[in-house]
């Protein structure tokens, strides 16, 4: 549905297996897995469909689990973002860290994102994809430093403050890599809409601070408007203004939905973050090294886009 950039043709870091395409999970962690998806999506039928399996092999497991490792239910940090299921006993750190330097040791990366900005990351070579999810930078670091996922692409938007020029987030037991700037801006039906949709606020903290900064009317999407389809597909036969990364909306989707930049509103500008494990062992540092230098590469191509 949007412009992507070009599919990488590098080969992966160094300890690939000749012949492989595709990372391919143990044995022993395949349930591992399981209950990951769970966190990420938030309920059994879409991490069935991301994985798959049927909804009662996600069912079977996540009771096994429960039974095994003393799993328990927990309130989220953020609306619509609610883990089902967290394991905080060592037991299940110590696997996903297993999990975690198996795949880059393979020269793989488990990465996510939210919906604006899956395009830059779809076709990326040694790249484990999960659903994209709508999250505050907050709880992106914590995926990632509890092993759930191995990095996070994040907007500075998706912050909960301002920070001095030159100055970094931090977080513990995770680094963040900056990796440029992308450019977002307003699109509807009219050109000129007032009121925007916008993900939850929880979620986008800065990003609602600056569009009510501008008098606009500020909308939240409904907890499901997840993944870039049905973000796109959200504003659809109404008079609302959806938020796009301008490098990434594509014209035929904007074509296609009757969608119109507003032209005389200023765009707003993110800084995009790889926010990684601290302090991994010096084997995994080639697979860091690869994803950051393909993001930065696309990224460029973008920005070199936009001027054409």
């Amino acid at each position: 549905m949007t412009t992507a950039p070009p599919a990488d043709s590098e080969a992966g870091p160094r300890r690939r297996r000749p012949g492989t395409s595709a990372y391919r999970i143990p044995d022993p962690l395949r349930d591992l897995r399981v209950i990951d998806l769970l966190e990420l999506t938030g309920n059994q039928l879409q991490a069935g469909q991301a994985l798959q399996v049927h909804q009662s092999t996600v069912c079977r497991i996540r009771k096994t689990w429960i039974e095994q490792f003393g799993i328990v239910r927990t309130a989220g940090v953020e609306p619509g973002q609610r883990p089902p299921l967290t394991g905080m006993g060592l037991c299940i750190q110590h696997l996903r860290m297993a999990a975690r330097a198996h795949r880059m040791e393979e020269g793989w990366l488990r990465l996510a994102t939210d919906a604006l900005h899956q395009p830059l990351v779809d076709g990326m070579e040694a790249t484990i994809l999960v659903p994209p999810r709508f999250r505050s930078s907050r709880h992106w670091a914590e995926l990632v430093r509890l092993g759930v996922i191995d990095a996070a692409l994040v907007s500075s938007l998706c912050h909960d403050q301002w920070l001095e020029p030159g100055g970094r987030p931090s977080w513990p037991g995770v680094r963040m890599l900056p990796l440029g700037e992308l450019t977002l801006g307003l699109a509807s039906r009219t050109g000129r809409a007032r009121q925007v949709l916008v993900p939850h606020r929880l979620s986008t903290p800065l990003l609602h601070l600056q569009l009510q900064e501008r008098k606009l009317a500020l909308m939240t999407a409904p907890r499901s408007c997840q993944e870039q389809e049905d973000w796109l597909h959200s504003v659809a036969g109404s008079s609302r203004a959806l938020l796009l990364c301008r490098q990434l909306a594509g014209a035929g989707p904007m074509r296609d939905l009757g969608l119109r930049w507003h032209r005389d509103a200023p765009p707003l500008m993110e800084q995009l973050w790889l926010l990684l494990p601290a302090g991994q062992p010096h084997v995994l540092t080639p697979t860091v090294r690869a994803a950051e230098k393909r993001l930065k590469r696309r990224l460029q191509w973008l920005r070199r886009r936009l001027s054409d």
